[in-house]
């Protein structure tokens, strides 16, 4: 059986040797995301909340090639 699941959430089984990385050549790269309503201007708490978020993912391991 195959599964596609986030780095995140096997980062350290992939880091142990418990898990191991096939299809090398087939990276699948999923866009960590959060959604907003459009067209509204975020409050400030929104945007802060986005800010931490992306200084938090972009500072894991597991993270590169994520946008900031």
């Amino acid at each position: 059986m195959c599964r596609i699941v986030p780095e995140a959430y096997v980062a350290q089984a992939l880091q142990d040797g418990r898990l191991e990385e096939v299809l090398r050549d087939w990276p699948v790269r999923l866009r960590p995301s959060i959604i907003t309503p459009p067209g509204r201007a975020r409050p400030a708490r929104v945007r802060a909340l986005i800010d931490f978020v992306r200084r938090h993912f972009a500072a894991q391991p597991w993270a590169q090639g994520i946008e900031t």
